[in-house]
């Protein structure tokens, strides 16, 4: 075989090798972006729970129902008259 034609072999077999080595890369690299696009998915699912959670609770707040039984539990405040009783349990 002459050598030039051994010479062009020898690139055309570089040149595959160099090619693969490329395409593999891209795809991990690819595979890789994949991996990260789920996960910033998910964490927008988690996101837009949040945030209907904290809308929920907004829309809550504004009702005077709400508020006061929030007072009433939370805070023990009654309305002028009443009287609050509080269970404690003991310590035996």
């Amino acid at each position: 075989m002459k050598k030039g034609k051994k010479i062009f072999i020898f690139l055309i077999v570089v040149e595959i090798g160099f090619l693969s080595g490329w395409w593999l890369k891209a795809r991990w690299d690819i595979s890789k972006m994949d991996r990260k696009v789920e996960k910033v998915r998910e964490e927008i699912r988690e996101i837009e729970k949040e945030n209907e959670r904290l809308q929920n609770m907004k829309r809550k707040i504004n009702n005077p129902f709400f508020m006061e039984k929030l007072a009433r539990e939370k805070l023990g405040l009654a309305k002028k008259g009443e009287v609050v009783y509080k269970i404690v349990p003991g310590g035996n």
